[in-house]
Formats: C-alpha cells, structure tokens, sequence
C-alpha cells in the first residue's frame, strides 16, 4: 500500500478521484500500489515510482512540475504516457485550485513558463546560434519544441545529424527538413505541428542568408539574383513562415512569433550592407504582422541583438573590430552574451511579455542609444 494509504483500480484515477484525494502526489501513491499488487514484475517499479514522489513532496520543491517530469519518464517505460497525463495533468490543475493566489504565482514560476507550452524553432545552425541560446531557455521552462534544419544535399545528413545532437537530448518533438524557399517544405512542418501539437503557442524564426559576394561588397553591386535571394530567405520567409501556420489554423490563442534582427537594419553598420537592407524589411515585416495577427490574439516581435559570434557573423566583415567598437561605446562598456539574447527570447515568447507587440527590443547593453562616442571611448581600464 502507498506511503498515503489505499488503492484505486486504474481505470477510476480521473479528474473527480484527483480532486477527491486532494492532488497528483497522493494519487501518484495510489497507484504506486496498483502497481505493486497487481504483479511481482511491477514491484521494483512502484519502489522507483514512489523514491519519485518523495523527492517531488519535499518542502519547497515544485511538486506538480516535478511529477509530470517524472511520471513522464516512467510512464514511457510503463506505456501507458497518454493515460498518465492526462490523469496527472488534470489533478495538477486541480490541486492548484484551492492554494493562495499569491502561493499559485509563485508554484507557477517555478513549474517553468512554458510547461505546456508548445512551438516551433527554425533556423538553428549549431551550439552557437542564437536560436540555440533561445531554445535552451525554452527548455528550461518546460517547453515542447519541434524543430526545422536546412535539408541535406545527397546522402550524407549532415545539417540533420549537427542539429539533432543538439535538440534530441532535450527531448525534441520532431526534427525535419525545411527549405523556406519551398512552399511544399512550410506546409510539411505545419502538418507535422498539427498532427503533433494540435495548436502551437510560439515561433521562433532564425534565418537568415546573404551569397557572400553580394554580402561583403557595396550594396550597389549587388546582383539582382543575390539581392533577390536574400530577401526571399531573410525577410519573406518570416512570412511565408506565419502564412503556412495561419492557413492550417496553428495559432493558439494567446501565441507569440519571435524573430531575430540587428542594429543595421536601422542605421549603417559598414559591413553589413546588404543584410542591413533584409533586415530593414524584416522589422517591417514584424509591425505589418502584429497589425494583422494581434486581433486573433498573435504577438510578433523581434531581438536586435548586439553581435555575438555566430556561424552567420563570421561573413560581417570586420567582425572583430565591431566586438571593440561595442564594448567601448556601450553604455555597460562591454559587449552581450549569447545568454542574455535567449533569455530576453524566452521572455517575449512568454505570457510574461503579453502586452508587448510589435516592438524591436535591442539587447545591446545600451549601445543603439548611444549618439555619440562616450568621454572614455578608445581608453582601456588600466590607463
């Protein structure tokens, strides 16, 4: 018998048996005995399943968000997943009904933001992607991701196998190819997020591509065919990306669309020529999309994130003396970390940042703000 005494058959654990038995810990016993009676083989299972439920019943500890995560695990081992969910999930809700407003507010942020949560993530490269630091905190908060990665050339999956290693370990959805250039490709990844999330609360959209000799020149000599391929993959496929989602009906109702700007796409930064101009469209794109997408209770938002070394920064030329540029003019007087980008991600993605839309937030350290030079620019700390 479990540790809170009786047993229920498993067909009667439901939402009114949870309610009744006052939360998934005490119902998480129950059945840790079913287990136990109903055969020897099960027996070293309810011994792991109840060392669980203890953990998640100590003082102080997240219990509903500890369990499920628990639960989870062993209910794959178990088979019985959708079962264990749903009665679990259902006597969480429950069991938060009857705690102080303010105790719920704090059980809330420490189950994550995102438990429950589902979306999409586009355009992650490797572990140095922005998307990354994104997804990362995406995780941490509970968030149930399915994920896109450029489709391979013959039949070495390259790009498959750089992105799996790094979104199977936690626990990704699904992972496919997606070309945002092919109408086809966008309408794969929708029908796979509806067969598998039903609805999506967020979209990450991380792309961005410039032909490098169209990138590193003057933007007056940039080709027509360059020009028009970088728009295609770095501003329309932020609305391509929306459109395919809108037209299969995704969006849930209070959902967050996320993309990924920079600081040229509203003034010069030499060296940024062209891609400057995408994202220029970009960030219009996001204004035009909030308009049309705020009604139905859709948030489009962008990060103008100070330059940090990735795999796309690396065509910026001069890369290296913007990093010193930065962190001499900043008002912090030092550059971002890819951290900080994700955090501030997960927080726009959040119900956290509700009533904020249409916006290009900056997480520069202050640096688009600044109109001139600072009186200490160009000395170093020792002088």
């Amino acid at each position: 018998m479990g540790i809170y005494g009786g047993v229920l058959p498993l067909e009667t654990v439901n939402e009114a048996n949870c309610y009744r038995h006052r939360g998934p810990i005490s119902i998480g016993f129950k059945i840790s005995g079913v287990l136990r009676r109903r055969s020897r083989k099960f027996r070293l299972l309810s011994l792991n399943l109840q060392a669980w439920l203890c953990a998640a019943d100590r003082p102080g500890a997240c219990r509903e968000s500890l369990l499920l995560r628990r639960l989870t695990t062993f209910a794959q081992l178990f088979g019985h997943q959708t079962w264990w969910m749903s009665s679990f999930r259902a006597s969480a809700r429950i069991g938060l009904r009857a705690v102080p407003h303010h105790v719920t507010e704090e059980r809330d942020l420490k189950m994550g933001l995102f438990e429950g949560k589902k979306g999409l993530v586009l355009g992650i490269a490797n572990d140095r992607s922005i998307a990354w630091a994104i997804t990362e905190q995406l995780h941490q908060q509970g968030a149930e991701i399915g994920f896109t990665h450029l489709p391979d050339a013959g039949d070495r999956p390259k790009n498959e196998r750089k992105v799996g290693k790094l979104v199977n370990p936690i626990g990704a959805k699904f992972l496919m190819p997606c070309n945002v250039c092919e109408d086809s490709d966008l309408e794969a990844v929708m029908e796979k997020a509806a067969a598998e999330f039903g609805k999506i609360d967020f979209i990450l959209h991380s792309i961005a591509f410039a032909p490098p000799a169209d990138l590193t020149g003057p933007t007056w000599a940039a080709s027509r065919e360059g020009f028009r391929l970088a728009m295609e993959i770095s501003a329309y496929s932020l609305l391509a990306v929306c459109g395919a989602a809108k037209k299969k009906d995704l969006f849930s109702e209070n959902s967050s669309v996320l993309t990924l700007s920079y600081f040229g796409g509203e003034e010069v930064i030499p060296g940024y020529n062209l891609m400057g101009i995408c994202k220029a469209a970009l960030e219009c794109e996001v204004r035009y999309l909030a308009s049309e997408l705020g009604p139905e209770g859709t948030r489009v938002n962008a990060i103008s994130a100070g330059p940090v070394k990735t795999v796309s920064a690396q065509g910026v030329g001069d890369f290296d003396q913007m990093l010193e540029l930065y962190k001499g003019m900043a008002p912090m007087r030092r550059n971002i970390t890819a951290e900080e980008v994700g955090k501030t991600g997960m927080f726009l993605l959040s119900d956290l940042a509700s009533g904020i839309s249409a916006e290009i937030v900056h997480v520069d350290c202050g640096f688009s703000k600044m109109g001139a030079p600072p009186a200490d620019f160009g000395q170093s700390k020792d002088a």
